[in-house]
């Protein structure tokens, strides 16, 4: 992908949450000066609304350039990294966003958030401890994705086991193999586990 491109798509991603801030803080300061609302209630207003459009404007940010990282990656996965991690990273970065910008606007309003950050920190880790493995499948995916040991089509030998088959899937959570063995079909193998084991690349010998 060119500069130009590169240029083009990025501000492609940007060009909307730009537009609502820039409209916002027209209308804020059209209202303050035509006083048809109450200062209090204008500011309060317009505080909430421009913290949440610069919240979208850094997840387009954020988006736009995760993008861009993940197609240079692509050049040597073959596609995959775009395709398969940057849905999740879409989401997780969305919701991270959201929750700070939640966080700065009751605090600005004088509420304490102490308690809600004990609350959410208590359950992000009772969630990253129940969804460990989850977690951990998505990581190898992503370092088996980046590092590319081996590709779709391609046919490999498990070591210790000796099992041979072709792939045909590589997703976040696991890797789909086609085992060569009559009796065994498709073989899901999660990919913490794969990320572990040796691995022969038969067609790459």
């Amino acid at each position: 992908m060119d500069k130009n491109k590169v240029t083009m798509v990025f501000l492609g991603h940007i060009i909307r949450p730009i537009v609502y801030l820039i409209l916002i803080l027209i209308i804020y300061f059209a209202l303050q000066y035509s006083n048809i609302v109450s200062a209090k209630i204008l500011d309060k207003t317009a505080y909430i609304l421009i913290v949440f459009a610069s919240s979208y404007l850094i997840s387009k940010i954020f988006g736009a350039l995760l993008r861009w990282y993940l197609h240079r990656m692509d050049v040597k996965t073959t596609g995959r990294l775009e395709s398969k991690f940057l849905p999740f990273a879409d989401k997780i970065s969305i919701i991270v966003i959201c929750t700070i910008a939640i966080l700065m606007t009751l605090q600005h309003f004088g509420q304490n958030i102490s308690a809600f950050l004990a609350t959410l920190g208590f359950l992000s880790l009772a969630v990253a401890l129940a969804l460990q493995e989850v977690i951990a499948n998505i990581i190898a995916g992503f370092v088996i994705m980046l590092d590319a040991p081996f590709s779709v089509g391609d046919k490999i030998k498990l070591l210790p086991s000796g099992e041979i088959g072709e792939i045909i899937s590589i997703g976040l959570k696991s890797t789909r193999l086609k085992s060569s063995s009559a009796d065994v079909g498709i073989l899901v193998i999660p990919n913490a586990e794969l990320a572990r084991t040796r691995i022969i690349n038969l067609s790459k010998q």
